[in-house]
């Protein structure tokens, strides 16, 4: 029997489990979040799986860390080394790839935009404000989680855009403000249940990819948030006017009686954001027939133009992320989304 014939039985699941099959994941952080995270990306079949960490097992890590042994620990042995070891173990099609090291400015660059989509199982505030500058300025969406104490979040920010992570989370906050599993604690159900909020999102995400249809620009989030003792609750995010990263509201206001593809800058990342108003199968339609062949890649959650002068990576919900040369003048990149795309299909006014 196929090994991933129950997934497949579902509603949609042929269709689920080719989209699964072909995404590439890269997961930061392979700790209580991480570990479980990983464990059940592997054996529902995910495509490609990179997992980055520079740490090296601890006894104390053991108690929620689930990849992990005793043996692991007490020779210090790299986590991704231990983890792809117990991956393996588990078979199936997923390629996995460890890389030893912490995720950095040095190297984010390299490892993030080789990959549909990054999962961040971190306690960093730093190394999530990384991920979400470089999501702005490559168009690879991102998935943040975390777990403290008896508590859980995840964070779709994908695809990337308004609000981001910083309408949410200061960049000036610490890890101070949050709290540690140093000075709080963490219970292993907290772990299980984020990265269980963490596959429901990214599970959401991968099925509806293909046939969403153009949402409203200024949009929320839906936080997953809770406790053991209170359980689960979904939280609206939306843009917060005075984000460093993302701009404000007004700034994209102004531009919806435009009759050429509304967009506007996304300060902190030097990237613009265009309202395309057309579905990601009409989308791939023009930019197959209007641009050559080798300039398009396509992923089960977005596709991407890149050009000499850049890129646009178009997603399902109707909106584009421009970065490169043709976001310093937002004239030349309507001129390159016309020549892309065609006309807007209809003129939108603001009341």
């Amino acid at each position: 029997m196929d090994r991933y014939d129950r997934q497949k039985r579902v509603q949609g699941g042929h269709d689920l489990d080719q989209r699964w099959a072909d995404t590439s994941i890269l997961l930061v952080g392979i700790g209580g979040v991480g570990c479980p995270l990983a464990q059940a990306l592997v054996r529902s079949g995910i495509g490609r799986l990179t997992l980055i960490d520079g740490d090296r097992v601890r006894d104390s890590d053991l108690h929620r860390q689930v990849l992990y042994t005793e043996p692991d620990a007490l020779s210090g042995l790299p986590k991704t080394t231990a983890a792809i070891k117990s991956l393996q173990e588990i078979g199936g099609r997923t390629e996995l790839i460890g890389v030893q090291e912490m995720l950095t400015p040095l190297n984010a660059r390299k490892w993030i935009p080789k990959h549909d989509l990054v999962l961040d199982a971190t306690d960093h505030i730093g190394v999530r404000s990384l991920i979400q500058q470089i999501s702005l300025e490559t168009g690879i969406g991102w998935i943040h989680s975390g777990a403290i104490a008896d508590r859980w979040v995840a964070a779709s920010f994908a695809p990337p855009g308004s609000p981001c992570y910083h309408c949410w989370v200061s960049p000036e906050a610490s890890k101070a403000d949050l709290g540690t599993c140093e000075t709080e604690g963490v219970l292993l159900a907290s772990c299980m249940a984020a990265s269980a909020a963490v596959m429901r999102l990214l599970t959401e995400l991968i099925r509806s990819s293909s046939t969403a249809s153009a949402n409203e620009p200024i949009a929320s989030r839906k936080i997953i948030r809770g406790s053991i003792s209170e359980g689960e609750v979904l939280v609206d995010l939306y843009p917060d006017p005075d984000c460093p990263l993302c701009s404000s509201l007004e700034g994209w206001k102004s531009t919806l009686d435009q009759n050429l593809y509304p967009m506007r800058k996304l300060c902190g990342s030097g990237s613009l954001e265009a309202w395309l108003e057309v579905g990601i199968d009409e989308i791939k339609k023009q930019l197959k027939k209007n641009s050559e062949e080798t300039a398009l890649k396509e992923s089960p959650l977005s596709v991407r133009w890149a050009g000499e002068d850049g890129m646009i990576t178009c997603f399902g919900d109707g909106r584009a992320l421009i970065t490169g040369k043709l976001a310093l003048d937002e004239t030349i990149a309507r001129d390159r989304l016309i020549q892309l795309l065609g006309s807007p299909p209809h003129h939108r006014t603001v009341t």
